[in-house]
């Protein structure tokens, strides 16, 4: 991909976190991630689409709103088969950062993400 591909990448992909609708927020997400992707973050593994689909929806409910939060891309970089995307979570009410994270994209010869390994507020160092 080249950078301002990995950009538009990166567009869509905090879009389908950011959707508030489940049937738009599923059909985004099906033409993201493989049939067989996986999500992973430092508590849980997601296995298959429907499960990947299951974790964002939950996020989706206790964080995302125009009272509560939305997510932004704040970079990305990447070559072959791996996006690296940072991410910014905004408090809706104040445009603050409430949190932030890089998740590493695996992507498959479509542009589906295959594995979605996912690093919030990653701490550097010791």
């Amino acid at each position: 991909m080249t950078s301002n591909e990995m950009d538009e990448y990166a567009e869509r992909y905090v879009a389908l976190w950011n959707e508030l609708d489940a049937q738009t927020r599923r059909s985004s997400a099906q033409r993201l991630y493989a049939s067989n992707g996986r999500l992973a973050t430092a508590s849980s593994e997601r296995d298959g689409l429907d499960e990947v689909i299951a974790h964002i929806d939950k996020v989706v409910r206790e964080l995302i709103g125009p009272d509560k939060h939305w997510f932004r891309p704040s970079g990305t970089v990447g070559h072959h088969d791996l996006v690296l995307l940072r991410w910014e979570m905004i408090t809706a009410r104040t445009g603050s950062i409430a949190d932030w994270g890089i998740n590493a994209l695996v992507v498959d010869g479509d542009q589906r993400i295959v594995c979605d390994t996912q690093f919030v507020a990653p701490r550097w160092g010791s």
